[in-house]
Order: structure tokens, then C-alpha cells, then sequence
């Protein structure tokens, strides 16, 4: 199966398989759910105050509405800055989770084994 990729997903963890020449290269990828939602949130918050801003504008109405935007705005910047300020040590926790796994999988034989998946190994009995 030369160039063809083999792939698991377990939730967000994405680990993908492909057959070369000079081995078998292992590529995990992985998306943090709760970033991405802040982030739709914010912006969704951010796109709501500005539209009511503009609506306001045009209507006359501003100074009646100023309250409201302005806490849409600040809450559509807090989920945003929320989800930048717990992102990178999320990703740094990620990628040396990936660099021991894929350590352990490349290991020679006799070396670290994965444990058994889920319903393997040792059965109950009674």
C-alpha cells in the first residue's frame, strides 16, 4: 500500500499512518475543542456589538444602547483572550504527550510496549 495513509481519531486526537520508502512516518494532530468554541464565541459577541453599534448609530439610538454593547464587546474579548491565554501551555502539554508516544511506538524491539486497547488482555472471570 505504497502511498496510502492509514488513520485513527479518538475525539479531537487525529493519528495518521503512511507507508514510505525509508519507513513508516507517524503523524499525530489534535485540536483543542474548547479554544475553538471560545473563539467562535468571542467573535460571534464581537460581530453582535458592532451590528447593534452600527443599528444604533442609524436609528439615533446609541446612548440608550451603550451599556449593552459594551458588555457584549468586553465578553466577546474576554472568551477571546481566555482561549489565547490558556492555548500555548495546552499545546506545549500536546506535544510532549505526541513526542513520548510516538517514542514509545518507534521503540526497538524489547523496549516499551503499548498497553493492551480497551477489552484486550486479562478477562474477568467468575
Amino acid at each position: 500500500m505504497e502511498g496510502s495513509l492509514r488513520g485513527w481519531t479518538n475525539g479531537n486526537l487525529h493519528v495518521l499512518l503512511e507507508p514510505a520508502q525509508d519507513g513508516h512516518p507517524l503523524r499525530f494532530r489534535t485540536v483543542n475543542g474548547g479554544a475553538q468554541a471560545g473563539t467562535t464565541l468571542g467573535l460571534m459577541f464581537l460581530g453582535v456589538a458592532g451590528v447593534t453599534t452600527a443599528a444604533t448609530m442609524l436609528s439615533g439610538t446609541l446612548a440608550h444602547a451603550t451599556a449593552g454593547i459594551a458588555v457584549m464587546g468586553f465578553t466577546g474579548i474576554g472568551l477571546l483572550a481566555s482561549a489565547a491565554l490558556r492555548l500555548p501551555r495546552w499545546a506545549r502539554t500536546r506535544a510532549e504527550q505526541m513526542v513520548a508516544l510516538g517514542a514509545r511506538l518507534t521503540a526497538p524491539s524489547g523496549g516499551p510496549t503499548l498497553p493492551p486497547a480497551a477489552g484486550e488482555g486479562e478477562r474477568g472471570g467468575g
